[in-house]
């Protein structure tokens, strides 16, 4: 797959001979006219071993005279061909830069090349000035391959992630080292890489000392609340961190949570704070919460972190909406329940535009702190509800306020549902606000074609960008109700194309009991007379027949 200048070659068990040629085309300096660099290579996937990893390094290693001589040969045979032929095909061959140009590289789900990979790799890497990105998630790096990243001080680095590799403590001593010397890196990615408490000075000192580094993501380890304190020391005195992840690191205590207060308070740079999956201390959820929102904080992460109606209660109490900056925050997966929401909707920041509450335990009981968290949130534009069992009459009260105002009163346009227990009485309740909405995620509601029909069979206005229906019941009555109402619109439009008529620019159906030959079929109509309309359908399997010992 190719996208712009983007080449993804991902889960092609790509071999020595594959790999050769790769390296051979992306060497070649004279080119067409016609052709383009490659600035940014995927190869996610593809089983490579130390050996494929060392014919890769070759990408970025000079030409030698053979290989010179080689490329002068070809050209030379390629214009006399095309001199023969006059075609109008011929046309002058220009000379590359000496470099491949690929200055981001991905690497990422080859477990299989190791230390040794990794060195041979980066070997060839370290000799390109320009390069700027190295994505290794999850290569099979240990410690001691870590060593070999002091080389890419040579280069011009401004993302590493070495996100899923069993490099520990000492591993994180060796990047941290090696971090300091590119002096360009701007973020640093080391998600669950078993890194404890003991590398959190070398990480306190990365972050205090390097000039440019603004991301340090180091979810899913082992600080717990010791490293965290020594963490945030350094942190706090950043000049550069704009974000900073601590998800699942196991801390919880008081201590700690006053070294985050410090952290958001003093770095006045950061506006993005990760502490997902951290089950913190009762009384320091309250501390921790004042904090933030005295900090200049815009995005925070607090998801499984065990809030009850009580906690969360405690983290927002003492906030004064008007005075917050936070813009984002995401509380899902806590049992909060329709108590807590009570409480989220009382004390949300006025300048919020996204809110994420999946999975917290919310029934139909909470229409009225729904209708509630949305009218007193001007500024929001983005409501994640998904896992809640809200149940056909759960947002009544909010669609109903939402219906009888006019657009410009809020700005709620992303609305999240998925897995709601809906049904078709839940989705047809949204009618009046199919025409406010851009998108409605609908997906696991147990919508069937009666609910689709009904729906399309309505004289309401609808304006999505996209509607998404997957793992519903929809079959065949359902497609017919929807190409039928849209194509009449479609007509409409041609007609009159300064009236105002309803429009869906995606619809996805996928895992929905839609027959191959429908989807095909009607996916093929819409092409033809109804363009605008994209249907993402159901995903076939094609079954290849095996073949007989006759044919064989």
């Amino acid at each position: 797959r190719m996208l712009a200048d983007v080449v993804d070659l991902s889960e092609n068990g790509i071999d020595m001979k594959c790999i050769t040629a790769l390296v051979r085309a992306l060497r070649w300096r004279k080119r067409p006219k016609f052709s383009r660099q490659v600035p940014t290579l995927i190869l996610q996937s593809n089983g490579f071993t130390p050996e494929t990893a060392r014919m890769l390094a070759c990408c970025w290693e000079p030409l030698s005279q053979d290989e010179v001589l080689e490329e002068e040969a070809v050209a030379d045979l390629a214009g006399s061909a095309r001199s023969s032929r006059q075609t109008s095909f011929a046309v002058e061959d220009r000379s590359m830069a000496d470099d491949p140009g690929v200055e981001n590289l991905d690497i990422s789900f080859n477990p299989e090349m190791g230390d040794q990979g990794f060195d041979l790799l980066v070997g060839g890497v370290a000799r390109f000035r320009r390069f700027r990105s190295l994505r290794a998630d999850t290569i099979g790096l240990g410690a001691l391959g870590c060593r070999s990243l002091e080389r890419l001080g040579s280069t011009s680095l401004e993302f590493l992630c070495l996100s899923n590799n069993a490099i520990g403590a000492d591993g994180a001593e060796v990047v941290v080292a090696a971090a300091l010397k590119c002096q360009q890196l701007q973020a640093l990615e080391l998600e669950n890489c078993g890194i404890d408490h003991e590398a959190a000075a070398p990480l306190a000192g990365l972050l205090r000392d390097h000039p440019s580094l603004r991301k340090l993501a180091i979810n899913r380890n082992r600080l717990c609340s010791e490293g965290v304190v020594e963490l945030c020391g350094g942190a706090a005195v950043s000049k550069n961190l704009s974000s900073l992840g601590l998800a699942y690191n196991d801390f919880s205590s008081a201590a700690a949570c006053d070294a985050l207060g410090d952290l958001t308070r003093s770095c006045a740079s950061l506006v993005e704070l990760n502490l997902s999956g951290n089950r913190i201390e009762r009384e320091a959820i309250a501390r921790l919460g004042l904090a933030i929102q005295q900090s200049r904080v815009l995005i925070v992460h607090i998801e499984d972190m065990g809030f009850d109606h009580s906690s969360v209660d405690d983290y927002m109490k003492h906030r004064e909406a008007e005075m917050q900056e936070l813009q984002v925050m995401r509380l899902s997966h806590n049992p909060i329940g329709d108590i807590g929401l009570a409480a989220i909707s009382d004390n949300l920041s006025i300048g919020l535009v996204e809110l994420s509450l999946a999975s917290c335990g919310f029934t139909g009981k909470s229409k009225e702190p729904l209708k509630t968290l949305v009218s007193m949130s001007p500024n929001l534009r983005t409501l994640d509800l998904s896992k809640n069992d809200l149940g056909p009459n759960g947002c009544c009260s909010m669609i109903s306020w939402m219906g009888q105002c006019e657009a410009v009163n809020f700005s709620l346009r992303n609305l999240e549902l998925a897995d709601c227990n809906l049904g078709d009485e839940g989705f047809l309740s949204f009618l009046p606000v199919l025409g406010l909405v851009s998108y409605l995620g609908m997906s696991g509601n147990r919508v069937t074609s009666a609910g689709l029909e009904a729906v399309m069979s309505s004289q309401q206005m609808i304006q999505l960008r996209c509607l998404d229906l997957s793992r519903n019941g929809i079959g065949e009555q359902g497609v017919h109700a929807l190409t039928e109402r849209f194509q009449q619109e479609h007509k409409r439009s041609l007609w009159n194309p300064k009236q105002l008529t309803s429009s869906i620019d995606q619809v996805i159906l996928t895992d929905n009991p839609i027959p191959p030959g429908l989807a095909a079929s009607t996916d093929a109509y819409l092409k033809i007379h109804n363009p605008l309309l994209n249907v993402v359908w159901p995903v076939v399997t094609a079954i290849v027949p095996k073949s007989t010992p006759a044919e064989n």
